[in-house]
């Protein structure tokens, strides 16, 4: 055995030539190797396997799909010892899809579900029941496994029924039979080859040996190897490495194959049988036989040829024939693959290496089968006859030498004619050559008689020849072409015309570079498809070439155009078969063959038409003829094309292919698609492996069913395979994403391999379906591949189903709520209206205290007022006694009315803090201070104690800190006796990150008991130990006490002891601050000084409006005021309105409470009046508190006096108004330039005299302007404006006038060169005199001197 493997690879490496053919043979293969990548060119074994992809085994195990190779490396480390002794390979696929691959002593299993190999092979043959030794193995085609231990006795195992039993034992050995070579089974028989020769049949199903044949005994030496193949009817073929025979079963005839012939160191390789039953043998060094089954005659390729018409010779290895396909696989031994098809051989290239002859190679352009059965071709060089059976092209005439022959034609009376480029027109007649002469090239035309390209001889015996510039009519005789563009203009943009046809109506049809025009020789009339109407336009859409026009056995014509193939049926309905169909578009030739079978040629592609002829309609059905590009590496197809009986040949660049249509079907039914690739976003998903964490397919792709996907992985691609081995560049794909795509998609895919990418899948299932055809375009079974994408939790159906159980416990939810709320709802309105009946009354409480506390306030500020006045002014001391005690309390009945007010205020939640900046030391030191007459007065000792602190700036409100200290003093000495002791102290304290500061208030009176302690700063609570007693309060004091401190962020507390006394203490923040920090101020107002007496000019007293509503009031304040003023008085704000618009005071008194128009609205509309705006205004109130006195001041107010006041206050107030009124007029007469804003009170007043001032200044030089037009200007009437000027500025509108001409006069004399007469004019006045006399009135100097002392002022600065 040693010596045969040496010898081999000697061989190999040598290649013998040894051409033996037992006949002649037309197999053609296709070459696949390393450059279509094939991992290794050596190529131990080729198979099928189950999915449709085929096995190759070379260095590696490969899977080739028709396009893509893939390749599995297996761990050499790893194989499982066997006692197999061969050089070529062995392989098996069990029921499991379990690949068992046998070489010299090694097996390997690889699962094919997983594409993953099994290296445990132990545990695997435990499980198929083995537990011995193995030393052999086979799985025949009922994929049965057939063991063989080390003492060669044979077990059988069927892996579906599970059960293992021996067949023989090692004694049969002994006998004769030796070891097992080979097994194959056929339903239940299963033969048997031993290493002696002996041939035995087993019946599996009675588990004994029911025959026996011994016509191999003395064949077969010790290391031979056997391969048995078993026919359907039961015969079977058998080969050893030097011989082949064939046992016909039924008629018990063995069959010795002797027409193999091998060489001294050939032997046989490989063996199958094909779809017909005929034997293929692989040697190694001789090449390929075919054995017929029927006569058992042998063809033996010596070389393999190829498509590219080269061969290989090298040696086989392996053999696979495709039982249902009809394809064979050949496994070369270091040259890759070889691929035959019973498709692949039906066209023969015939270029100069297959041709012989004369022929040099060069492009054919014209083909003719004359009427005696020749084949002529026209070159570039030479017109050639062509014998078929030959292969032997030669020169037919030497008068074509070097002349490039562009037309053959053989006319009914069987003249052929030779059209040439440049060289003219030649007839060729029983054998003689005749050449017609023609004048040079007309460029000036564009003719050239010399250039022929087409010749068309009509029903009537004309000849109609193309020639470059147009078609005209031959006359054979002469030669004389006659152009019918010489008779029709219109047909010279047709210059090049490339072919010619008669129609139906014996019409000649021009198909040229331009488009398509007929010729009626009968009416001698041009025209167009279009123009007839009996087809849409697309026949003549400009620029279309027309490369060729046939017309069929019925009369359809059709056109071979570069945009597609045109068809016209006989009753004028026409077709477009392009792209859409299968074809490319631009078609070069169109022929019928005698079936009535169109064949069209493109570049590249040769393609067969069937048309289903209906009544109604054509079908086609486009078949790809052209079977690999192989056949195109070296040629392209050309123009001419030539039909004959039997054959079919279309021109090349570098020859031509000639094919019996006969003998092209063109059917090819492919099988399922095979998904060979699963990508996520692009990146490969294999079995096994993990993504996202998981592993998504547990087995090969091609064996899953689908995927499950979560939904965030929804960028899928899919790739599959039509397992198109015969002609991969011909396939197409139709596939449909099920619950995605709404229709079907077909697409064509050169390279044979589909790939479809889906992005942003919604969750969902899907089924994806796609099926394969080839160039028949037949649709075979479809592929399915299930997409499952899981939605996200919150959308699955336990989520669904929990939010609607969710959803119902909402709607109950929101029914229990809903009906709660509505109970709530009616709750809260009862509530509500209850809170606003109580609030109603709340406010008509307030509103009645307020107004309680108005009626008390007018009278007591009629009592506390003149009482004063009648106490200061009396001399008698016990009388004065008298009346103090009535002005002392009637000031603490005031105090009561203020304490109820403020009291309500509180309840009602109106009291806001006022901060303002003072020296809180020096405020509670003017408190005690004000105590300082009652202490002396009750014999008690009171003392202040400020601890050092000398001053302390901080925010607080004085006046609630004011009530604050007033109210704990009052009751300090309220409940002590005489002799006691009160004392008041400030001290700082710091808690919680805070620093107060702390007034203590103690003295040593009757205390509180221990009962009342807690509820002394309740709301009218009164201690009961004084209850009975003259001492007791309202309850009301220090409720205020606390809540005034409270607003301020603070804290008061008590502590007592009945008999001895309380200390009170009220702790203020020192860090308090207004929201909106004003401008710094001081805590107490300063103090006007009062006169009692205003002092009063020498003119007439001014006039002062009072408006109260209570008459004694009015009465009052007429009389107080009337000796330094004049008074006018008015019951209520409507009549005060009036007699303010019509008396024009100098200032208005009002009390805010009246009816009809209070005071707010009163101030409100002087205030916004032009005649009345400059009208200071004082607010008199009961109304104290700080929101009255914002809201007065927001309308206008000039002042506001709480009720009851002091006359004096009063009076000052009045004063002080006036007298700034008086300023305010001396500012605007002593100022040289005038601003309104420091004359005027209101933006409103501001306002006009603005525009006063620009109209005056306006009209400055104007003599003539006088006060009516300033009026006119000013939009006012005379009167008005008078009293208007008269209260801004004292001065009528006149003297107005007449001081801004007399203050701009000033600005010029100071700040100009101008002379006196100069400004005089310019200012407006008519003569200097005049001008002179009014500037001494008013500056108290002449107008030189002023001029003069203003220079001199400028030039000491």
């Amino acid at each position: 055995m040693n010596i045969r493997i040496y010898l081999f690879a000697i061989v190999l490496s040598l290649f013998v030539v040894n051409r033996i053919h037992s006949q002649e043979t037309s197999y053609i293969f296709r070459h696949i190797g390393a450059t279509e990548g094939l991992p290794d060119n050596y190529v131990g074994s080729v198979f099928a396997l189950p999915d449709g992809r085929i096995g190759i085994r070379t260095v590696l195990l490969t899977m080739y799909d028709g396009v893509n190779f893939s390749n599995f490396p297996f761990d050499l480390q790893k194989g499982y010892p066997i006692s197999y002794n061969h050089i070529i390979f062995e392989q098996y696929v069990d029921a499991g899809k379990r690949l068992w691959m046998k070489e010299r002593a090694s097996l390997r299993v690889f699962d094919l579900t997983t594409e993953q190999y099994i290296y445990n092979v132990d545990s695997l043959l435990h499980q198929l029941g083995w537990n011995d030794k193995l030393a052999d193995l086979f799985i025949d085609s009922e994929k049965r496994y057939w063991f063989l231990s080390d003492n060669s006795a044979v077990y059988t195992c069927d892996a579906g029924a599970g059960t293992m039993h021996q067949v023989c034992g090692s004694n049969d050995s002994i006998i004769g039979y030796e070891k097992l070579l080979g097994v194959e089974s056929h339903e239940k028989y299963s033969w048997m080859v031993y290493q002696s020769g002996v041939i035995r049949c087993y019946d599996y199903e009675k588990k004994r040996f029911i025959e026996q044949v011994d016509f191999l005994k003395g064949h077969l030496n010790p290391d031979d190897r056997v391969i048995l193949k078993i026919l359907d009817n039961g015969d079977f073929w058998i080969m050893w490495d030097r011989g082949v025979g064939y046992y016909d079963v039924y008629k018990k005839k063995w069959n010795l194959i002797s027409g193999i012939q091998l060489g001294q160191n050939s032997w046989l390789t490989s063996m199958d049988v094909d779809k017909g039953g005929n034997a293929w043998i692989g040697t190694v060094l001789d090449g390929l036989c075919v054995i017929d089954i029927h006569n058992f005659s042998v063809a033996q390729l010596q070389h393999l040829p190829l498509l590219s018409g080269k061969t290989i010779e090298n040696g086989i290895q392996s053999v696979y024939c495709d039982r249902e396909d009809g394809a064979v696989w050949i496994g070369l031994y270091n040259q890759g693959l070889c691929y035959y098809h019973p498709s692949l051989n039906r066209m023969t290239v015939c270029n100069k290496k297959v041709v012989n002859g004369d022929w040099n190679g060069e492009e054919i352009r014209c083909m003719l089968e004359t009427s005696a059965g020749e084949i002529l071709m026209g070159t570039t060089q030479a017109l050639y006859r062509y014998e078929p059976d030959t292969h032997t092209m030669n020169r037919a005439y030497s008068d074509f030498n070097r002349k490039n022959c562009r037309m053959l034609y053989e006319d009914s009376r069987k003249r052929i004619w030779v059209g040439t480029y440049h060289n003219g027109l030649y007839c060729i007649e029983n054998g003689r050559v005749r050449a017609y002469d023609y004048p040079d090239t007309d460029y000036q035309n564009e003719l050239d008689f010399s250039h022929i390209r087409a010749m068309l001889e009509d029903e009537s015996g004309r000849l109609w020849v193309s020639i470059y510039g147009g078609v005209g009519l031959l006359n054979p005789e002469n030669g004389e072409i006659t152009l019918l563009s010489r008779q029709f203009p219109e047909l010279k943009k047709y210059k090049v015309a490339n072919t010619l046809a008669i129609d139906n109506q014996s019409r000649l049809l021009v198909g040229s570079d331009n488009g398509l025009y007929i010729y009626d020789p009968d009416n001698n009339k041009i025209s167009t498809l279009e123009q007839e109407s009996k087809t849409d336009s697309i026949f003549n859409y400009g620029g279309i070439k027309y490369n060729q026009i046939l017309k069929d056995y019925e009369g359809a014509l059709w056109f071979a155009t570069q945009y597609g193939l045109y068809v016209l049926a006989p009753d004028g309905r026409s077709y477009v078969l392009g792209k859409e169909e299968g074809l490319a578009k631009a078609i070069l030739n169109v022929q019928e063959d005698k079936n009535h079978d169109i064949w069209v040629s493109t570049v590249t592609s040769v393609y067969k038409i069937k048309v289903e002829r209906t009544t109604n309609e054509y079908r086609f059905h486009i078949i790809s003829c052209l079977s690999e590009t192989e056949i195109l590496q070296d040629d392209l197809f050309s123009f001419p094309a030539l039909t004959t009986h039997d054959n079919l040949y279309l021109g090349l660049l570098n020859g031509f292919v000639t094919f019996s249509p006969d003998h092209i079907s063109g059917i090819h039914q492919l099988s399922c698609p095979l998904f060979t690739s699963f990508r996520l976003f692009n990146v490969p998903v294999f079995s096994g492996e993990k993504y996202n964490g998981r592993v998504l397919f547990d087995k090969a792709l091609g064996y899953s069913d689908g995927v499950s996907l979560e939904y965030n992985e929804n960028y899928i691609t899919l790739e599959f395979s039509g397992l198109n081995y015969l002609n991969p560049s011909q396939t197409s794909f139709r596939y449909q994403l099920e619950g995605f795509d709404k229709e079907w998609t077909e697409s064509l895919f050169e390279n044979g391999q589909g790939r479809v990418t889906y992005n942003n899948l919604p969750p969902g299932e899907y089924v994806f379906r796609v099926s394969v055809a080839g160039n028949d375009r037949m649709w075979g079974a479809e592929s399915k591949f299930v997409i499952v994408i899981h939605p996200p939790f919150w959308d699955t159906l336990a989520a669904r189903i929990l939010y609607a159980i969710l959803v119902l416990f909402l709607l109950f939810g929101l029914m229990h709520l809903v009906n709660r709320r509505n109970h709530r709802r009616m709750i809260r309105m009862q509530q509500e209206e209850a809170q606003r009946q109580k609030e109603e009354l709340e406010q008509m409480k307030f509103r009645f205290f307020t107004n309680i506390s108005h009626e008390l306030r007018t009278p007591l500020t009629l009592i506390i007022t003149p009482l004063d006045m009648i106490i200061r002014r009396l001399t008698d001391e016990t009388l004065a006694k008298q009346l103090g005690s009535v002005y002392k309390n009637a000031q603490n009945l005031l105090m009561l009315v203020n304490q109820l007010l403020d009291f309500r205020k509180l309840e009602m939640k109106g009291e806001k803090l006022n901060l303002l900046n003072g020296d809180w030391v020096e405020f509670v030191r003017q408190a005690y201070n004000s105590f300082q007459q009652i202490a002396i007065e009750k014999g008690i000792s009171f003392q202040l104690d400020i601890n050092g602190i000398d001053e302390l700036y901080m925010y607080f409100d004085p006046d609630k800190m004011h009530k604050v200290l007033n109210n704990l003093l009052s009751n300090a000495f309220k409940f002590t006796s005489e002799g006691g002791n009160i004392t008041l102290e400030i001290k700082k304290c710091r808690e919680e990150d805070r620093t107060y500061i702390q007034i203590e208030v103690m003295d040593t009176g009757v205390g509180i008991s221990k009962e009342d302690l807690p509820h002394v700063f309740e709301r009218f609570y009164q201690a009961r130990k004084n209850i009975n007693e003259n001492l007791s309060g309202s309850g009301i004091g220090l409720h205020l006490i606390k809540e005034y401190v409270e607003l301020h962020s603070g804290r008061v507390t008590v502590e007592s002891t009945l008999g001895r006394g309380s200390t009170f203490r009220v702790a203020i923040p020192m860090d308090l601050y207004p929201e909106n920090l004003p401008v710094q101020q001081s805590v107490l107002e300063v103090t006007e000084p009062v006169s009692k007496k205003p002092e009063l000019s020498t003119d007439s007293k001014p006039l002062l409006l009072v408006v109260e509503d209570n008459k004694e009031f009015r009465e009052f304040l007429r009389e107080q005021l009337s000796e330094w003023y004049q008074i006018l008085d008015a019951p209520d704000g409507e009549e005060g309105e009036k007699l303010a618009v019509r008396q024009n005071p100098d200032l208005i008194i009002s009390d805010i409470m009246m009816p009809k128009v209070d005071g707010i609205e009163l101030c409100q509309r002087i205030k916004t009046n032009l005649q009345t705006s400059h009208i200071p205004v004082i607010l008199l109130t009961a109304r104290a508190s700080d929101e009255s006195k914002a809201m007065g001041y927001e309308a206008g107010a000039d002042s506001y006096i709480s009720k009851p006041f002091s006359i004096d206050v009063l009076l000052t107030r009045v004063r002080k108004l006036i007298e700034q009124q008086k300023k305010r007029q001396e500012t605007f007469h002593k100022e040289i330039v005038v601003s309104p804003s420091s004359i005027t009170i209101t933006s409103l007043d501001e306002q006009l005299v603005q525009k006063a001032l620009e109209c005056v200044e306006h009209n400055i030089d104007n003599t003539e302007y006088s006060v009516e037009e300033l009026s006119t200007d000013l939009a006012m009437n005379r009167a008005t404006l008078y009293r208007k000027l008269q209260g801004i500025t004292g001065q009528t509108p006149k003297d107005f006038i007449r001081s801004i001409r007399l203050k701009r006069a000033a600005q010029l004399l100071r700040d100009t060169d101008l002379s006196i007469s100069e400004i005089a004019d310019h200012v407006g006045f008519s003569t200097p005199r005049y001008f002179t006399k009014l500037f001494k009135e008013t500056f108290g100097m002449l107008p030189s001197q002023y001029g003069g002392k203003s220079r001199d002022e400028k030039m000491d600065e």
